[in-house]
Formats: C-alpha cells, structure tokens, sequence
C-alpha cells in the first residue's frame, strides 16, 4: 500500500544523517546495492542529508505478520564525485533509536 505523504518527518532523518553512525541498512541487500555503485556509509548518509522534500516519491505499508513496517521512498540526484550525477531510489524509516534505517538504495 502505497501513500503521498511521508511518515517520517524529513527534518528528523536529516538530523540523523548528518551522523553516519546514525545510518544502518535495513539486511545485506541494500548494503550490496550501495557498495555495487561505490558508495560508503558516509556517501550514503551524505546522500540521505542532502534530500528535499521535493524529492520524497511516495511511502510504502509492508504487514509482516503481526507488525508492519512503513518506509519512505525518495528518489534524488546525487554527485558521488565530480564526474557522475546518480539518479537514486532511496527507501528509508527510522528506528525507536532514531537511526535512519535504509531499506533499498539504488539506481532509478
């Protein structure tokens, strides 16, 4: 299920970010998909501080059994490096600690 608004308060997952210690991948799949594109923990958590909110897609409901997850979905341009502008698919929540939690992080 699909919705137009987030859940998650943008100004609260930027604060997050800013701290790369404060950013996690929610299994190894996206962890993958970051470092298969070359970017670290920082370039993510860089990339995740540096969104707008015009850049917020939509925000997904998964019920797994007796509890749901909810994620954000961006999708953003970010200059890894000098040569290359990534259009990314950022799918993110944050956790009762208040760290980001990335779900998906991948090429549009």
């Amino acid at each position: 299920m699909a919705t137009s608004s987030p859940i998650y308060a943008l100004s609260d997952v930027i604060a997050a970010a800013t701290d790369a210690d404060n950013v996690v991948f929610d299994g190894r799949r996206a962890a993958l998909d970051a470092a298969n594109l070359r970017y670290t923990l920082e370039d993510v958590a860089r990339c995740i501080a540096s969104l707008d909110a015009s850049d917020f897609h939509k925000t997904l409901k998964y019920d797994e059994g007796n509890s749901a997850t909810e994620f954000d979905v961006y999708k953003t341009k970010f200059r890894l490096n000098e040569e290359f502008v990534d259009d990314l698919y950022v799918k993110l929540a944050m956790d009762e600690c208040g760290r980001v939690v990335v779900g998906s992080f991948k090429l549009e």
